[in-house]
């Protein structure tokens, strides 16, 4: 349903989209129908284009929840697959997805926040959440020209640029940070080459709402809103002078969905 939603956003980046499952075509189409699925549902009963794409998972006879994107030439040009082996088992949406192919589609509830001498951008992938949805939130950066940050790999007491956004009772946060690339400057009056950022950067990490949202939800009978929050510790420089270390608090606000727990169908154990 989700890669439905998301359809509109596929199509503006030239993408189709499609899902294929072992369900017979009749199971697929009369979902699609009560759903109101947009996208095709391709049918593999005997799981030879799941297995083709090594996508199948023996035990169960399910194929693994993941994504890949083809070109024009039929070559595989991205891939992304999570087989729900951490503390969650939380799949990225098809929004997140597509974040991470273009960064610049991680825009949804943009707003801005001023920090100190920088701007702050704050956007995600997803405004709303479903049971194991990883959502992805973006920290975009502004320095003011002729400053830098340190990247998170610098040494020697530097205090590096740093996104925390930990657990709370309302859901999980999913590590890694993702930092761009530093670039490595020289700074002769120091005698040290050190790894920092300039100019505009982006930050981004996700996170999973906890099950007890889902059943509030359930209970009240209407989506309500988690808010997210985490702290950016930042210092920054310029070729003469260091300002003190100091942190801007960033949020994200994410409206939990009702919990669906519709089946297209179910695997007989024998398959």
């Amino acid at each position: 349903m989700e890669l439905s939603q998301a359809k509109k956003e596929f199509a503006r980046r030239g993408l189709n989209v499609a899902a294929v499952s072992y369900d017979a075509a009749e199971i697929l189409a009369k979902f699609a129908a009560t759903r109101s699925i947009a996208v095709p549902l391709l049918s593999d009963p005997k799981c030879e284009m799941i297995k083709s794409f090594n996508a199948y998972m023996p035990l169960g006879g399910y194929a693994y929840p993941g994504y890949y994107l083809i070109n024009s030439g039929g070559v595989i040009t991205y891939a992304l697959f999570f087989e729900d082996d951490d503390k969650v088992g939380a799949r990225s949406t098809p929004l997140a997805v597509l974040g991470r192919i273009f960064p610049s589609t991680l825009n949804r509830a943009a707003r801005t926040v001023t920090g100190q001498r920088i701007k702050l951008a704050l956007s995600q992938s997803d405004e709303e959440a479903r049971w194991r949805n990883r959502i992805t939130l973006r920290v975009g950066i502004e320095l003011p020209a002729g400053f830098h940050a340190y990247a998170p790999e610098v040494t020697g007491g530097y205090r590096p640029l740093k996104l925390d956004v930990p657990d709370t009772d309302q859901f999980w946060s999913l590590p890694p940070v993702v930092y761009p690339k530093a670039q490595v400057l020289d700074f002769p009056k120091l005698g040290e080459k050190l790894p920092v950022y300039e100019g505009k950067l982006q930050l981004t990490t996700e996170i999973a709402v906890k099950w007890p949202e889902f059943e509030r939800t359930s209970k009240e009978h209407r989506p309500h809103e988690v808010e997210v929050h985490g702290v950016l510790h930042y210092q920054i420089c310029d070729s003469n002078v260091c300002f003190p270390p100091t942190n801007t608090l960033v949020s994200w606000k994410i409206r939990v969905m009702p919990y669906d727990d519709a089946m297209v169908s179910k695997r007989p154990a024998s398959e």
